[in-house]
């Protein structure tokens, strides 16, 4: 224990700052390892400096007594007289607490008993009782002040408990806050993600539409350049077959077979003949380029085969043999394209039919079903034709037909 004592007091000596508490104690200290050590006279002079430090400090009269009663313990076995001069130096303190004058004035007591002064040993012993007294209605006061303490700590410990309580739920409220909030903000992000993914997509795919209508408007350009180029051959053609039927109307022997329409000498061939030859598909095929083209037929809702086969003056098994062998279709789809072509004709023409919706203009080539006709010509053109009126609005006057 005393080694213990002399390692708490060498740290306690080496402690940096130091203030007047500590560098009291460390001679209080001091003094008690050395009276531990039997070094009474070192200890006295230790003791009577640290008595001597408390009243230069103004310490306190606890500090000061409390070395007092050290010094009167140490004096105790060897010299009485002198413990008893500083019980009597610490009981005339002003301020001492009240317990440690009863330890004072017990400790004096004993020392008069042992002096054999019974009249002052039975004096300290009556004031010792009589302020052991006072002390425990003090003690009982301060256990009532202490119960009282205890309901108000009590109290303030549950008010602070419900505090806790609250402020626990508020965090709980913020975290979730919080959780909600980023999820929130996540969702957002997505979303803003996916609103950016979709404008880059529809910026794509309106590109796309774009470049769509702009070949759908070089196409009906290049077949409208070559049937004009074909409808001057044809009719440089016509002049030539005219001089030659002319050239030898001459020397045909019949009268009357000059004045047979050519019509009805095609319509011989087309009816008569088993297995059609070469020119009678090139007659079959002029007859049906001519309705098709240079007539509005095509744009009837009620044109059918045998309409075509009427107009052409040739049976309908002809005409769909000769279309299948030369477009590799059917009747019903040369007859879409050519109407969805006229609808994107008119759809470009803004002038005339700007103010055209799009069920009258699929009625106007011959559809009865306006979603009959939009399925056909996305399908034909690539592009919806509300969009694809859009476009020949915002291109009219730099790319119109």
């Amino acid at each position: 224990m005393l080694d213990e004592a002399r390692q708490c007091y060498d740290k306690l000596a080496a402690l940096t700052p130091r203030d007047s508490i500590t560098d009291y104690f460390c001679l209080l200290n001091k003094g008690l390892i050395l009276r531990e050590e039997d070094r009474k006279k070192e200890a006295i002079i230790s003791l009577t400096e640290t008595a001597d430090y408390a009243v230069r400090e103004n310490m306190g009269a606890s500090y000061l007594c409390s070395a007092y009663n050290y010094l009167a313990d140490t004096y105790e076995s060897t010299d009485i007289d002198s413990a008893l001069y500083f019980l009597h130096k610490s009981i005339e303190i002003a301020g001492t607490p009240l317990y440690m004058q009863r330890e004072s004035l017990k400790k004096l007591s004993n020392l008069y008993r042992r002096k054999n002064d019974k009249g002052k040993a039975a004096r300290y012993a009556g004031m010792y009782l009589s302020l052991s007294d006072s002390l425990f209605k003090e003690d009982e006061i301060n256990r009532i002040k202490d119960t009282q303490l205890m309901y108000e700590i009590e109290k303030t410990y549950n008010r602070i408990d419900r505090l806790n309580t609250e402020k626990q739920e508020k965090e709980n409220q913020l975290r979730l806050q919080r959780k909600i909030l980023i999820t929130i903000s996540v969702s957002l992000l997505c979303v803003i993600t996916l609103l950016v993914m979709l404008y880059r997509q529809k910026k794509k795919l309106h590109q796309a539409y774009q470049s769509l209508f702009q070949h759908s408007n070089e196409m009906l350009r290049s077949e409208q350049a070559n049937a004009e180029r074909r409808k001057m051959l044809e009719e440089r053609v016509s002049c030539l077959e005219k001089e030659l039927s002319e050239h030898n109307a001459a020397e045909q022997h019949k009268a009357q077979a000059q004045e047979e329409p050519a019509e009805q000498e095609k319509t011989a061939r087309c009816h008569s003949a088993d297995k059609l030859t070469d020119a009678q598909k090139e007659n079959i095929l002029a007859g049906i380029e001519r309705i098709m083209t240079n007539t509005q037929h095509v744009y009837d809702c009620d044109f059918s085969i045998e309409r075509l086969a009427d107009l052409t003056g040739c049976n309908s098994r002809y005409i769909s043999q000769v279309i299948n062998e030369t477009y590799h279709r059917n009747f019903r789809s040369l007859v879409n394209e050519y109407r969805i072509k006229e609808a994107q004709k008119r759809l470009l023409d803004v002038e005339r039919y700007g103010n055209y919706t799009i069920q009258a203009i699929a009625q106007s080539v011959g559809y009865k079903s306006h979603a009959n006709f939009i399925l056909l010509f996305k399908k034909q053109v690539g592009i919806p034709p509300s969009l694809f009126q859009k476009m020949a609005k915002e291109d009219n006057g730099t790319d119109t037909l």
